[in-house]
């Protein structure tokens, strides 16, 4: 670590905005899901055998690769049937495995009493799955979408985090809650997206609201796993940064 920063230094110039001024960091809220018994048995045998079936379907796994992103999937409570082929067609099937995450978030919203809240979802049965449990949310998709978010006239927000992250301004104005219905393994879009309403967007709105990063985990599975990563993957690229980062005490000493 220490070379590799030595290396960097005389090359880039870092600057966080925390040694600068006094930015509040995220409330991360974990909430914790335990999968129905079926749905645990179905994960079980499609973490050992890489396969499993649902509804008359296989489910199936063909490298270590594509049982994890079907393990993630069944965390959430849907899996695609198809083929890769067929998912890349996006004219794959899915079926549906369990629904707490659903529940979970529906006690989120139910617990923030109309604020407005982003919510993160990663593959598109879980974006159906979301339209048809809270038909008053809205995709963001389009810049007529993010507009009317701005404008406060989406209560309830689902999102991708590759889709809705850089470059993006103007939703810290309307919201300070962003709920991952699921989690992956890129740290980048994560912590971009959580940035759109994050503390320093926050500050620069001139508002003083604390942010709520709410997770939504299943219970010993790969959802854990993943958490566990960011945190682990955020600690390096923090202690990265401070190494090169331009201080105050670097300017006034």
């Amino acid at each position: 670590f220490g070379e590799i920063t030595s290396l960097m230094r005389d090359v880039t110039l870092a600057l966080n905005p925390k040694d600068w001024f006094p930015i509040k960091d995220p409330i991360v809220v974990p909430v914790y899901v335990e999968l129905p018994p079926e749905a645990r048995k179905k994960y079980r045998e499609m973490e050992r055998d890489m396969l499993t079936h649902i509804g008359g379907h296989d489910i199936e796994a063909f490298a270590a690769s594509g049982k994890v992103l079907k393990m993630l999937q069944l965390s959430n409570g849907a899996c695609y049937t198809g083929s890769d082929e067929q998912i890349e067609r996006d004219v794959s099937h899915w079926v549906e495995a369990h629904e707490e995450k659903l529940d979970a978030l529906e006690s989120i919203i139910e617990e923030n009493d109309g604020e407005p809240i982003l919510v993160a979802y990663h593959f598109k049965p879980d974006l159906a799955r979301l339209k048809k449990r809270f038909p008053h949310g809205r995709h963001i998709n389009t810049k007529a979408d993010e507009d009317a978010f701005k404008r406060g006239e989406i209560e309830l927000a689902f999102v991708h985090p590759q889709s809705i992250g850089h470059g993006v301004d103007g939703f810290q104005n309307v919201c300070h809650i962003i709920v991952f219905f699921a989690l992956a393994y890129d740290l980048d879009p994560h912590d971009q997206i959580i940035e759109r309403i994050g503390p320093m967007r926050q500050m620069q709105a001139g508002l003083d609201r604390e942010v709520l990063v709410y997770q939504i985990i299943a219970r010993d599975t790969i959802d854990e796993a993943v958490a566990e990563r960011l945190v682990e993957k955020r600690g390096v690229l923090d202690a990265t940064m401070d190494a090169l980062a331009l201080k105050p005490e670097n300017i006034n000493g």
